[in-house]
């Protein structure tokens, strides 16, 4: 199969999509919504709120590596026709194909690696996920991986996915940094991690950087929406600086249990964040670190 072929399966499937659209005729449905007063669960309060945002911020965040390395394990398990490739499940495999191990593969995706980071740059400029301006990045080191597909081990244990994973280690202006993204939905019940054990949904960048090309302190830079773990939320430049011991600048949003969301706007660096709920700006504060997620992504900035 050819590049070029690959790129029109790929990248005008709808696996880029968080869902699929549907171009025929549709009944319209009237939608009864819930109103305030009918939401059963308990309003969240700003204690509940700092419980719920200190769960949140010791979850292990997403990062591509442990989906890429998932994958292309499991594609070493099959045989020499099924998959017949250490990196790619063709179209050829929509109907899926049984190995002689017992691994059953169904879908399309293939992997990529630094060599081909041309190509990659050239189709997500073309997506319809908004997404950072990489056209002056030097690749040092990245894999990535997209594709709607199931790779069912022999004992039943599926991994399922649909969309696309970025990790690597990059340069721009003599700054190497950290970046990556997931976007669709990810699980592997035999993850290598807790969130892709009970799976993700997201549109989730990540990047990790020095905060200048003289100076060797980070910042970790997080964009996108998030279910992972329980928690859902949305980051828009939501930064946390090292060295901080509180606080973050940017917006971040979770959602309670009645599917409202609190937002919180970070203004210093090093300070606490003002909590809005209902166009209501609450009068206190809210304070907690996140250094934790800074080290967890640096963890993987040093593995690469």
């Amino acid at each position: 199969m050819t590049r070029t072929s690959l790129r029109l399966e790929l990248f005008t499937a709808c696996v880029f999509l968080i869902g699929c659209r549907n171009d025929g005729e549709k009944q319209q449905t009237q939608v009864q919504y819930p109103q305030p007063e009918e939401f059963t669960a308990d309003h969240w309060d700003v204690e509940t709120l700092k419980a719920q945002l200190l769960e949140f911020s010791q979850v292990p965040l997403p990062v591509g590596q442990p989906i890429i390395e998932q994958y292309l394990a499991l594609m070493q398990e099959g045989d020499g026709a099924c998959p017949g490739d250490p990196y790619e499940l063709t179209p050829d495999l929509t109907n899926g194909c049984l190995a002689n191990t017992g691994y059953f593969y169904h879908g399309i995706a293939e992997c990529f690696s630094t060599e081909d980071f041309d190509f990659v740059l050239e189709n997500l400029s073309a997506e319809t996920i908004q997404t950072p301006d990489m056209s002056g990045w030097e690749v040092l080191n990245s894999h990535f991986l997209v594709g709607d597909f199931e790779i069912l081990r022999p004992e039943g244990v599926p991994f399922s996915a649909g969309g696309w994973v970025l990790n690597g280690l990059f340069q721009e202006d003599s700054k190497a940094f950290l970046f990556g993204g997931i976007t669709g939905s990810w699980k592997d019940p035999a993850g290598l991690t807790q969130w892709h054990q009970q799976g993700i949904s997201s549109l989730f960048f990540y990047q990790l950087e020095p905060m200048s090309s003289s100076e060797e302190e980070l910042v970790l830079t997080l964009n996108g929406v998030l279910g992972v773990q329980g928690h859902y939320v949305r980051f828009d430049e939501f930064k946390v600086f090292e060295g901080c011991a509180v606080g973050f600048q940017g917006v971040l949003e979770i959602r309670d249990f009645n599917g409202r969301w609190h937002r919180l706007v970070g203004v210093d660096e090093c300070g606490c964040a003002q909590h809005t709920y209902l166009d209501e700006v609450s009068q206190e504060e809210i304070c907690l670190d996140w250094s934790g997620a800074l080290s967890h992504y640096h963890n993987y900035l040093e593995a690469l």
